[in-house]
């Protein structure tokens, strides 16, 4: 059961499309219910794509950042 009338699915799609020509609304329900809409397939798909490939990197940095910080803690404690 969707937590998201379609009249508020609406406007946020309307306030968006008003400023932006191509997007995607991704919407999570606590249920884990996803909701996901943008103007076109073609559209939807590439904004989609490239967002993961953004997430995708950002984790990379995020396991390449925690791996110096553990290294820099090693190489702390052998200088001690």
């Amino acid at each position: 059961m969707s937590n998201y009338p379609d009249q508020i699915k609406e406007q946020i799609k309307g306030v968006i499309g008003e400023h932006y020509t191509n997007y995607a609304v991704v919407l999570l329900e606590e249920d884990g219910e996803l909701h996901i809409d943008y103007p076109s397939p073609i559209i939807g798909k590439a904004l989609l794509a490239e967002g993961l490939k953004v997430l995708i990197e950002l984790d990379r940095n995020q396991i390449i950042f925690y791996d110096t910080l553990e290294n820099q803690e090693e190489d702390d404690i052998d200088e001690q």
